[in-house]
C-alpha cells in the first residue's frame, strides 16, 4: 500500500525526514462500551524530531466505533490539533496514559522499531 505525502514527509525513524530514532509514539484503541470486548486501534500519535505531534486515524474509524460513541470520538479528534498547538507535551502525556473511557492507550514508547505491529499500521492510517 502506498504512503500518503504526509507520511512520506514524516518518517519516525529518520531524523532527516522529520523523525528521530527516539521519536515518541502512542497508539490508542477504541474500546467498545458493551461486553463484546472488541477493541481496534483507531489513532496513532507521533512526535516528530522537534516536538510537533502528528495524528493518524484509521480510515474506517467511524465503522469501528459504536453509534453512541461517534460524537464523542469525533469531538476528541477535532480537539487534538488545537490542544497540540497549546501544549503538545502535556497532550502527549495525557494520551499516553488514557485508561478509562471509549478511547484508551494501547501502547506508547520512544522507538517504533521496537513495536513492529504499530509501525506496520502507519501506512494504513490517514493524517488527521
Amino acid at each position: 500500500m502506498r504512503m500518503s505525502e504526509a507520511q512520506k514527509k514524516f518518517n519516525p525513524e529518520n531524523p532527516e525526514e522529520g523523525g528521530s530514532p527516539s521519536c515518541r509514539f502512542c497508539a490508542l484503541k477504541y474500546a467498545a462500551q458493551d461486553l463484546s470486548g472488541k477493541a481496534s486501534v483507531i489513532l496513532l500519535v507521533l512526535e516528530d524530531g522537534i516536538g510537533r505531534l502528528r495524528f493518524f486515524v484509521h480510515p474506517d474509524w467511524r465503522a469501528l466505533v459504536q453509534p453512541g460513541d461517534l460524537d464523542y470520538i469525533e469531538s476528541v479528534l477535532d480537539d487534538l490539533r488545537a490542544r497540540a498547538a497549546l501544549d503538545s507535551d502535556a497532550l502527549f502525556k495525557q494520551l499516553s496514559s488514557l485508561d478509562v473511557g471509549p478511547l484508551v492507550t494501547l501502547d506508547s514508547g520512544t522507538n517504533m522499531a521496537d513495536h513492529p505491529a504499530i509501525r506496520e499500521m502507519l501506512p494504513l492510517f490517514e493524517l488527521l
